[in-house]
């Protein structure tokens, strides 16, 4: 998947190149922190409507691990989960041939004894300059 990311970036490239308008191109959409700053893994963020993982659960979705999670609808109310689905039962894996998932290398999750996904440091990516 990564091979294929690249190639086409490498394809916009070469169409954008002899173009006298054209400075740069960027391939991020609407690029923000990321996970810089969260204080815990296993909730969500801005809830939106369908199906809506914890980063947590993104994580293990995309190490090919079918992941329940709650489906969001908009009420009078505001926000609520209406009900459970499934993401990736077919146990699509993300990651390159024997690679290994980048956060699973740096010990923020891994796999219990039952090979179930456990989140091992929820604040990971929370950075305080007082304690730096």
């Amino acid at each position: 998947m990564q091979d294929h990311y690249v190639r086409a970036v490498l394809q916009l490239a070469a169409k954008l190149k002899d173009l006298p308008n054209v400075v740069g191109f960027d391939t991020m959409n609407e690029p923000a922190t990321g996970y810089i700053g969260m204080e815990n893994l296993d909730t969500l963020g801005i809830v939106r409507l369908g199906p809506m993982p914890t980063y947590f659960q993104g994580m293990t979705a995309g190490d090919g691990n079918p992941v329940e999670v709650g489906c969001w609808e908009f009420a009078l109310s505001g926000f609520k989960e209406s009900k459970k689905v499934l993401l990736n039962p077919s146990r699509v894996n993300v990651w390159k041939k024997d690679a290994t998932d980048i956060w699973q290398q740096h010990g923020v999750w891994g796999y219990d004894a039952h090979r179930q996904p456990v989140l091992l440091k929820k604040e990971y990516f929370l950075w305080c300059p007082e304690s730096a």
